[in-house]
């Protein structure tokens, strides 16, 4: 996986743990027996500071797996 916002400096440390552990559960949980060729482009911007934090780590798996099962994510209010 390649982070634009690492790459670019924009990414805290946090989100750069949080990314590493994204990766590590996705081939963790779909490349157990061969590696697999996946291609997804994110873009999560937050409207403060830094990209920081687990909150847009875990945004991103929760949009990759939706995506991976065909299965949208509805975020209105019940």
């Amino acid at each position: 996986m390649v982070s634009i916002d690492r790459e670019s400096k924009m990414s805290g440390n946090i989100h750069t743990k949080g990314l590493m552990i994204l990766t590590s559960y996705l081939k963790e949980h779909f490349a157990q027996n061969k590696p697999i060729s996946l291609t997804a482009s994110l873009c999560f911007e937050q409207s403060y500071g830094l990209v920081e934090g687990d909150s847009a780590s875990s945004t991103e798996l929760y949009v990759l797996l939706s995506a991976i099962a065909e299965v949208p994510i509805h975020q209105a209010s019940p």
